[in-house]
């Protein structure tokens, strides 16, 4: 049994990365790959075929019972209950004998997608899709019309009892929809559009998601009205070919393969180019203006040494009909290509509005891809199999779940997300249970594995992913870090609104660096291309400082991604980084850079440090930023080139940087736990400034702590007075920039001073991480503090406390690292 997770201590940092592109396509492509891995599991299948076996007894001895025949011929009936001809729904064989098929799962044929559609047959989709059903003659076989037949019309709970269903949870859940007044007025006042999901029905997912509880049933009404039924495009979305199948580990089965290669649907192939052949007469000119054709060749051949034209070749395009669409299925690995599968998956019959609650919620919040809105099917077919009643020692419900994700991921017709919450919701949690009220799943260790799967969506899809890959698989959690790919990704698709090619080089050239560097004690290497010898020494005394050689760091987890957000972190994209941390809506982060930029066109010299480069690299709003600055140089109409500056500056992606500022973060933030902490000889200290006429019994939020600021940041951090002894304790609130030469924490505690912000030393309780190594500044030698680290105030800050200008190198270090250092001891 697996423990309780930790929690996910990213999942706030990682909106801005689950807003892209890259990380939707990486996350539905590992649901998928999900999905192919169950596909494959003994186990999995098992559990599908015991619950196919077990749904055939149920149903064979009601209907033996019911229509008064035979145990034999009832069987051969209810069999076919599991069959449909269908062949657009995936793993559906045809509606002929379901005798035969049944036989053929049981002899070893048959996969847990084949297999799963006929539990879905029998269970109520047959009833729903048979093109007879409508007909007096129709024989209805299903689980649903049994159990509605006992419970509702004859109201003889003792058949359910004789046919060893599970009454223990069936008896007060249909007294819940029979009985319950508030469903009874929810199915009054609700609008009908949604009055049939509330309606006296075992399988209403009004109901069952209300019989969990109003917040389950608030999640399943939010994901219904997201859910919108896509309209037939001019262009279908490109389904998938059976090598996609195969490369996912889901291939198609045979009898799927004979089955499809049955049906004459057929497609059109539009504009096919042909070849057609005419006689060596034709006319030419007249060939050339026929429809479709593209190209008319004369074909000669020597006949007595001369050339004879004896035919034309015409290539013509055309609609071409093939009707047997599997006689083009090629065998595993061999190249070529294939007609797609003639399923029609979920993500084809609807979608779900971006716009909508359920969607911000999901996706944008939690980070999971989703495709129809919670999975009604799911729901349904698991509170069916346990309706089933199939003892524990049979089949585990875990089991059956998973063939559930091993039948609709790899579609998909739902996505992970939306089958485990529609599990959860019908489940109950053991703390649900009340005297009348019980959990679908009897077994105490099956429902703790359950509750802590599903629960696992509530870490956000970069903490539940391997947590629950863990789980399903019996494994310790993977190493794959989606979050860093789908970074890397957009770095390298050079998307980032704000950083660079530049700095996507200079990432890639100091991980070449790191990698050369075997013996930081030794000389050093020679640099690769790019990067200097002074830059390169840098790179040597930085891990001399940390104590590992460079691949011993880059063993650490540490890639291009990690030491790219470091790099743009420490140019003058921090300012853009420490803004965004604090807010969540793109205009307040275009106000506060506006900000900054109107105080640079006046020559701000702290304001030009936190300029983001975007102003100077984007044609349009540099041109108009220095017409600003000629304007105020010469006296021109400053107003007027303002007005047209902002305007540009107004209209600048900046959603995109937000989610920008957002991905460097959480990346760096997680870069420094790859870092080695700094040896005790290191001890960095933080500069703070402290407003004139502070007093301890000052809270938090005092507008008289307004200026309170963090050097070399620009966020305000919180301030904790300890008793009367006037020494503070400071709390780092997000990323916090320090030098570990203490000349430089002067230079940056000098600068940013004023008349309403004097600095003053602290010491951090615990130690930071040296990144100058890949800044772009070396010589500031920089560290990054954590977010939630303790500073203590100890002294104020002077000359001879903390110089302010580098000392006389010795010993042959650069001295921006070891000659400068002047340790403070706190008092």
């Amino acid at each position: 049994m697996t423990t309780t997770p930790a929690p996910d201590v990213t999942a706030d940092l990682s909106k801005g990365i689950y807003t892209t592109q890259e990380w939707m396509d990486l996350a539905a492509k590992r649901e998928k790959n999900i999905g192919g891995q169950l596909f494959g599991r003994p186990e999995v299948r098992a559990a599908a075929l015991t619950a196919v076996n077990r749904l055939h007894d149920v149903l064979t001895k009601d209907y033996s019972k019911t229509r008064k025949v035979s145990s034999e011929v009832a069987k051969r009936r209810t069999a076919d209950a599991f069959v449909l001809d269908l062949p657009t729904s995936a793993g559906q064989l045809g509606g002929n004998n379901g005798q035969a098929t049944l036989d053929y799962f049981n002899s070893g044929g048959g996969d847990v997608r084949e297999i799963m559609t006929a539990f879905f047959n029998a269970a109520f989709f047959r009833s729903v899709e048979h093109p007879d059903k409508n007909k007096p003659t129709f024989d209805n076989v299903s689980l649903k019309e049994t159990i509605q037949r006992i419970y509702f019309r004859e109201k003889k709970p003792e058949d359910a009892a004789a046919l060893g269903l599970n009454t223990s949870h069936l008896a007060p859940y249909t007294d819940f929809i029979l009985n319950d007044n508030s469903l009874k007025t929810l199915r009054i006042i609700s609008p009908p559009s949604t009055r049939a999901s509330l309606s006296e029905d075992v399988l209403a997912l009004g109901c069952m998601s209300l019989y969990r509880g109003k917040y389950y049933l608030g999640e399943f009404v939010l994901s219904q009205f997201a859910r919108k039924r896509l309209k037939a495009p001019s262009q279908p979305p490109p389904r998938s070919t059976p090598r996609d199948y195969a490369q996912l580990g889901a291939p198609i089965g045979e009898a799927s393969r004979h089955y499809l290669g049955e049906d004459r649907t057929g497609m059109t192939l539009e504009d096919a180019i042909v070849m057609e052949e005419y006689p060596a007469d034709a006319d030419p000119a007249a060939l050339t203006e026929q429809y479709g054709v593209i190209q008319v060749q004369p074909r000669y051949e020597y006949r007595n040494g001369a050339p004879v034209r004896v035919k034309y070749t015409v290539l013509r395009k055309t609609d071409v009909w093939v009707e047997d669409l599997r006689a083009s299925d090629l065998e595993v690995g061999v190249p070529g290509p294939e007609f797609p599968v003639q399923w029609k998956v979920g993500a084809e019959y609807y979608g779900v509005d971006p716009g909508s609650a359920w969607y911000q919620a999901v996706c944008i919040e939690k980070g999971f891809p989703v495709v129809a809105s919670l999975s009604g099917t799911t729901a349904r077919m698991f509170a069916m199999f346990r309706w089933l009643n199939i003892p524990n020692s049979r089949c585990r419900a875990r089991d059956f779940l998973k063939a559930l994700m091993a039948w609709m991921l790899p579609g998909p017709d739902h996505s992970l997300y939306e089958i485990l919450q529609a599990a959860r919701t019908v489940m109950l949690l053991k703390e649900d249970e009340t005297r009348g009220r019980r959990c679908l799943v009897s077994d105490p260790q099956e429902q703790r594995f359950l509750e802590e799967l599903t629960g696992l969506l509530k870490l956000g899809a970069i903490g539940a992913y391997p947590r629950i890959e863990a789980m399903l698989f019996d494994t310790s959690a993977p190493t794959q870090d989606m979050e860093l790919d789908a970074y890397e990704q957009k770095m390298n698709d050079k998307t980032f609104p704000e950083a660079t090619e530049e700095d996507k080089k200079r990432a890639e050239i100091f991980f070449t660096a790191i990698n050369s560097v075997n013996d930081p004690n030794g000389p050093a290497p020679t640099p690769p291309p790019g990067l200097s010898p002074e830059r390169m020494e840098y790179v040597v005394t930085w891990l001399q400082v940390l104590g590992v050689n460079g691949p011993e760091l880059l063993n650490r987890g540490i890639r291009i991604g990690h030491i790219f957000s470091v790099w743009v972190y420490s140019t003058e994209t921090y300012k853009l980084m420490n803004t965004a941390e604090g807010v969540d809506d793109p205009d307040k982060l275009r106000q506060s850079m506006w900000d900054v930029v109107e105080r640079s066109t006046k020559g701000d010299r702290k304001a030009e440090l936190e300029l983001p480069k975007f102003v100077r690299h984007n044609s349009r709003i540099s041109d108009k930023y220095q017409k600003v600055i000629r304007a105020r140089s010469s006296g021109g109409d400053v107003r007027s080139a303002l007005r047209a500056l902002k305007a540009e500056f107004d209209q600048y992606r900046w959603a995109d940087l937000l989610d920008e500022a957002r991905m460097h973060n959480s990346v760096a933030a997680r870069t420094l736990e790859n870092i080695p902490d700094l040896p005790p000889e290191f001890p960095p200290l933080v500069l703070q400034s402290r407003v004139p006429g502070w007093r301890p019994d000052l809270p938090p939020g005092s507008p008289e702590l307004k200026n309170v600021r963090t050097f070399r940041g620009s966020y305000r951090t919180a301030l904790v007075p300890i008793g009367e002894l006037l020494r503070p304790s400071f709390t780092t609130k997000k990323l916090t920039s320090t030098s570990l030469a203490l000349y430089k924490a002067g230079e940056f505690a000098a600068f940013y001073q004023g008349l309403l912000r004097q600095p003053v030393v602290a010491e951090i309780s615990g130690s930071g991480k040296a990144i100058f190594g890949i800044s772009q500044f070396p010589t500031e030698v920089e560290v990054l503090i954590p977010k939630g680290f303790k500073l203590n105030r100890v002294g104020e800050l002077s000359e001879k406390d903390v110089p302010t200008k580098a000392k006389t190198p010795t010993g042959g270090q650069p001295p921006q690292v070891r000659a400068t250092y002047v340790h403070l001891s706190p008092g």
